[in-house]
């Protein structure tokens, strides 16, 4: 019973845990409608204590959580070749110092959670982080080849200052 108690007090964490994983078009058994996104794990565990748990709610359960421990596994690969790679090291770096100012709103309650992570992961956003990057990783590596004032003269006849 306690463990039921625990996951009961639990159950909105897991749900956002798994997030899409854990939501699907549900119909009742012996009933002529269906339930879009439906929460599996919010939905279930209430079942248990009333006794009214059928095993395709376990089944659905089990198969939401195998879903998400295969994605989590696959996601934590992914990493682990990233960490071997510096050049996404300094892509991630400026993703990150650009994205201060969109943690700052989301800090502040103006944007929440779910807009901070769509922004972050939306391509508009990795498109300019991802060239704001490669020009300063360019310039970087002009001043350091030709120097400080030959980059100078070039960056203002570039400009049309000169």
């Amino acid at each position: 019973m306690l463990r039921i108690i625990q996951l009961t007090m639990n159950v909105s964490k897991i749900q956002s845990y798994v997030g899409s994983f854990g939501v699907m078009s549900y119909k009742p058994a012996f009933q002529n409608y269906m339930i879009s996104n439906y929460q599996i794990i919010i939905n279930t565990i209430p079942k248990f204590r009333e006794g009214q748990v059928e095993s395709f709610d376990v089944g659905s359960v089990d198969d939401c959580l195998l879903r998400y421990i295969g994605h989590l596994e696959e996601y934590q690969k992914e990493t682990q070749r990233n960490l071997r790679n510096p050049i996404i090291w300094f892509r991630e770096g400026f993703r990150e110092i650009l994205s201060i100012p969109i943690f700052i709103l989301s800090w502040f309650g103006i944007i929440s959670d779910r807009t901070l992570n769509s922004i972050k992961n939306s391509l508009i956003y990795k498109v300019i982080s991802g060239l704001i990057a490669l020009v300063t990783l360019v310039s970087g590596i002009v001043t350091i080849i030709v120097g400080y004032d030959q980059s100078l003269k070039l960056i203002k006849k570039i400009i049309g200052i000169e």
